[in-house]
């Protein structure tokens, strides 16, 4: 008697998303995702190549115009929505991270939380944020930095995302995101979340592919003002380039205009004659 033996379908992972809106990728080159605890194939990830990546640049820059002159108490509301967002797809989350990380149970729940209360976090920081300060006889008056380009790990992808997302939104800058092709499960779910939360179009914007091709696109371009890694080292397989030292919190998502006291001149705190500096403290 033969037996049958239950195969699980192989799914096909075939949108990013820019704009606003869910795209088929202009790229075609196509990966395997595999689950690591079997080394079966799982899905088939079409990759997004430079052209998807100036797509969403554009779009992002595009948005930043408005979004950048948004008050703090609409990306408060912001970011309550994307946590409620996330928070209701935990249980596909968790399943999407257990599948395709290998992660235990408790390990996938743990960093999927931190993934939608990280936007709760970063709505307290916001509430409690000073965007006007005084420094001795200066006034700076924070301003967001730009459109911010996020690189992020396979493993914990929605926390490593969420990480970076929530800050840059509070701080009204938009992004580009380039998750790993190893993590497209979750990026799948992260993506729905993201426009379930309905942001303005082109504020987040998510481009799966190769860091030699993507990457290189977002390191190298001139309207992406930050880029955030998980890591800060080079490597040149995954687009990622040797960068200063920065501190991911608010600030690094802003650029203070300092107007000096003095009868004569105005100039930042460090001396820039344009009366812009970049502030990245902790």
């Amino acid at each position: 008697m033969k037996t049958c033996e239950t195969t699980t379908p192989i799914r096909a992972f075939d949108r990013a998303y820019i704009n606003g809106r869910f795209v088929t990728p202009h790229g075609t080159q196509i990966v395997d995702l595999v689950n690591p605890t079997d080394n079966k194939v799982i899905g088939k990830v079409t990759m997004a190549d430079e052209i998807d990546a100036r797509k969403a640049i554009g779009a992002a820059k595009e948005a930043f115009n408005s979004f950048s002159q948004s008050s703090k108490e609409y990306r408060m509301e912001l970011l309550q929505r994307l946590h409620d967002a996330v928070a209701k797809r935990m249980d596909q989350l968790v399943e999407a991270t257990v599948v395709e990380y290998g992660a235990p149970q408790d390990r996938a729940k743990g960093s999927n939380n931190l993934a939608a209360n990280i936007f709760l976090h970063f709505k307290k920081v916001l509430e409690d944020f000073d965007l006007v300060k005084t420094v001795g006889t200066s006034k700076i008056v924070m301003e967001p930095a730009g459109v911010v380009g996020i690189f992020t790990p396979w493993n914990s992808s929605a926390g490593s995302i969420a990480i970076k997302v929530a800050p840059a939104i509070a701080a009204g800058c938009t992004v580009v995101i380039k998750p790993s092709e190893m993590s497209a499960m979750q990026t799948e779910v992260l993506m729905d979340a993201f426009h379930e939360a309905g942001l303005p179009p082109g504020v987040i914007n998510v481009v799966t592919g190769l860091g030699e091709v993507v990457g290189t696109e977002l390191t190298q371009s001139p309207d992406i003002s930050e880029n955030r890694f998980h890591r800060f080292d080079a490597d040149r397989k995954t687009g990622r380039q040797e960068l200063p030292g920065h501190n991911e919190a608010l600030d690094a998502g802003a650029r203070g205009q300092v107007a000096q006291h003095h009868p004569r001149r105005r100039r930042s705190l460090h001396g820039d004659p344009n009366g812009h500096q970049r502030l990245l403290p902790e």
